[in-house]
Parts: C-alpha cells; sequence; structure tokens
C-alpha cells in the first residue's frame, strides 16, 4: 500500500479500479476515492483532464458540480477544517491541489455511523493529477505541506448560512495525526466547538 494514504492513524488495503481516463482508488471510508487522471508531460510542460463527468461516473462518481472554489494558502502550516455542511445542505466535493502540496484529510462525523470518528488521510501534490473525492455528510479538512498552496475543489451544492458545522482540528474523539504541531489558523477554527460534550 501507498505510504501516503491513512486511515485513523492505521493503513489500510484499497480497492483499485482503472477506467479509460482514470484510476480510482476507494480510501478507508465508504466512497472516498482518489482519482488520478492520466498527466500528458512533454518539453512544454504538462496537460491532464482534471474532471470529465463519464469518467467520472464511470468511476461511480454520478455528481452535478455546480460551483469551483479556489483557496490560496501563503504558508506552509495553514491548517483549514475540520468542516461539512448539514442536510438538506450537505455538500459533495472534489479536491485538488494546484500549486504546493498538502495533507487532506476525510473524517465520518455522522452521529448514526458505526465508522463514527473514523478519518482517513492523504497527501496531494500538485501535477499529480489527483482528486480527493468526498461525499456529503463527512467533514473535510486540510494542511498544507509547502508555502504557496493552491487548492481548488468542486461542490455539488452551495454554501447556505446557518447549515454550516465544524469541529475542532485537535478534536479528542478524532485524534486526527496532522504532522503538525503548531499550525496557522483561523480564529473560527481554532475556537471550533468538540464533536462530543
Amino acid at each position: 500500500m501507498d505510504a501516503r494514504f491513512r486511515e485513523g492513524g492505521r493503513t489500510e488495503t484499497e480497492r483499485e479500479i482503472m477506467t479509460t481516463q482514470l484510476h480510482v482508488t476507494a480510501l478507508g471510508l465508504p466512497g472516498v476515492l482518489l482519482l488520478k487522471s492520466i498527466v500528458h508531460a512533454d518539453a512544454r510542460g504538462s496537460f491532464t483532464q482534471s474532471w470529465q463527468a463519464a469518467d467520472w461516473r464511470a468511476a461511480g462518481v454520478d455528481i452535478a458540480f455546480m460551483q469551483d472554489n479556489l483557496v490560496c494558502n501563503a504558508r506552509r502550516g495553514t491548517l483549514r477544517g475540520m468542516h461539512w455542511q448539514r442536510e438538506p445542505h450537505a455538500q459533495a466535493k472534489a479536491v485538488q491541489c494546484v500549486r504546493g502540496a498538502l495533507l487532506d484529510v476525510v473524517a465520518d462525523v455522522r452521529p448514526e455511523s458505526s465508522l463514527f470518528g473514523r478519518w482517513i488521510s492523504v497527501e496531494l501534490k500538485a501535477g499529480e493529477g489527483e482528486s480527493l473525492y468526498v461525499p456529503a455528510g463527512y467533514a473535510h479538512g486540510y494542511v498544507t505541506t509547502e508555502d504557496d498552496t493552491i487548492v481548488l475543489y468542486k461542490v455539488d451544492k452551495p454554501w447556505v448560512p446557518g447549515s454550516e458545522a465544524s469541529c475542532r482540528w485537535n478534536d479528542p474523539t478524532l485524534n486526527i495525526d496532522w504532522r503538525c504541531e503548531n499550525p496557522i489558523l483561523s480564529e473560527k477554527d481554532a475556537a471550533a466547538p468538540f464533536l462530543l460534550p
């Protein structure tokens, strides 16, 4: 198993499939996928088809994305998370690193789930042609591992005030290994509640 993938501090064998243009790895939470596109490189640089609806459908992701968000992070150690939206506005998202590198984390925070508290992490690097697909209902966050890291993510529903939810990055219920001792946080993320009282 590739050492970049982690689940709750442990490793796990992933299910892998291949479509025409995508190599798909199922990670340790239901529906969470790493989709790797073919990168065509030559002396000029590279070309990557970062998203194509038919290929993603063939891989099991039949989502109508409706918005792209671009996040610029100036410094290594910038942590954003853990965030999600509650039903009926829960968002599915596809996350790509277009410059720099990051450690991306997905956690199951659904109270009724038998996997509540379980998390996975994956390293995303620019130029690798990788997207992390996060189904609706999961918490998501990341920490940058290089300066000047840019993250592009697609969502299938808009942000709706009042539906947003978050938990503290160092929540003891999750016990996420961020590989970063003193992250750069927003005031809002630093003051986010814990999952359990």
